[in-house]
């Protein structure tokens, strides 16, 4: 492909800063890749296949080949680029989609209005990244100067792309500390709670630092440092989206970890009355075995009754993760 015009020398310090911040958005995915490889291994690569896994895998390593590619600059930047954008827009937000419709008991309610905002989200990025690509394609030339790919006048509409995305996100992370704050009201603490409410916040303050940085410098930035702000966010919502699902398998293998002393039970087998809330995470109501026959485990008589508002408390709170929401194991 021949190379465009010479680039001024603004233009250039603007295509080494550009450089510099690549090198270092890549360098933190590659140094997030090695922190994180033996829990993905564990947790993703041994598991069964499933959508979530697809996903995560598409998600996780997609954006190495973006970063990567620095001299086609026309029709193989636009083919990967627009998967990117669709990749970045789409397959986030439909975990996140999965998380909210686990989250809310997987009802049919939630699974229209979240499913259809997803969509809309999805189409919105599809149709705004593919109409201001294809205009920002007459633009995006290979410059021998910086030995990279640098634009010359960034389209108007280009910081449109991002607006539908914060939208959702908005809304999915109201939903999330809305159902977590309610389950914390009422004294409900599993791993998956605490994972959830923790990573929800941080997805959404770091994702939503991003997005507006990258609306603000493709309003107000020169062109020459329009691919400062991809590569700064494909990094950081790939290590966002991978580390929350690596968080949630995590939490839910904690699910075999609640233990209870033996002085709580006055039978063989004592029933862990669990909150009606807990449906929501796909919690059961399990047995756990006693330490002998017929009550002889516990001294049931007269301390029997006065325990029984501290064994029902205790119970409430002592549950065990049956099997991995939605977006856990799907």
């Amino acid at each position: 492909m021949s190379a465009g015009p010479l680039l001024d020398e603004q233009a250039v310090a603007n295509a080494f800063a550009t450089s510099y911040i690549e090198a270092a958005a890549m360098t933190a995915l590659v140094y997030d890749h090695l922190l994180t490889l033996s829990r993905e291994v564990e947790l993703i690569w041994k598991s069964s296949f499933s959508l979530v896994k697809l996903l995560f895998l598409i998600n996780r390593y997609s954006v190495l080949g973006v970063m990567l590619m620095q001299t086609c600059c026309r029709n193989l930047f636009f083919a990967v680029s627009v998967w990117q954008l669709v990749s970045a827009g789409g397959i986030s937000p439909f975990l996140l989609f999965l998380r909210v419709w686990s989250i809310y008991g997987r009802t049919r309610t939630v699974q229209v209005v979240v499913g259809g905002l997803c969509a809309a989200n999805f189409l919105a990025i599809l149709v705004t990244a593919s109409v201001n690509i294809w205009a920002l394609l007459g633009n995006v030339y290979y410059a021998p100067q910086v030995d990279r790919c640098v634009c010359t006048e960034r389209p108007p509409w280009m910081w449109t792309v991002w607006v539908a995305p914060l939208l959702y996100e908005t809304v999915i992370f109201g939903m999330i500390a809305y159902k977590t704050w309610a389950h914390m009201r009422e004294d409900v603490h599993t791993p998956i709670i605490t994972t959830l409410w923790r990573d929800g916040i941080l997805y959404y303050t770091v994702l939503v630092a991003v997005r507006v940085y990258t609306i603000l410098a493709w309003l107000v930035a020169p062109p020459s440092l329009f691919f400062m702000a991809i590569y700064l966010m494909l990094a950081t919502i790939t290590t966002m989206a991978s580390r929350t699902i690596l968080h949630l398998r995590a939490a839910a293998r904690q699910r075999d970890s609640v233990f209870l002393s033996h002085d709580l039970w006055t039978q063989d087998e004592q029933l862990v009355v669990l909150p009606p809330v807990s449906e929501w995470l796909g919690l059961r109501v399990m047995t756990w075995p006693g330490t002998g026959a017929g009550g002889d485990g516990c001294e049931a008589g007269a301390r029997g009754r006065e325990r029984d508002g501290e064994r029902e408390g205790e119970a409430r709170r002592a549950v065990s993760v049956r099997r991995e929401t939605e977006v856990v194991t799907d």
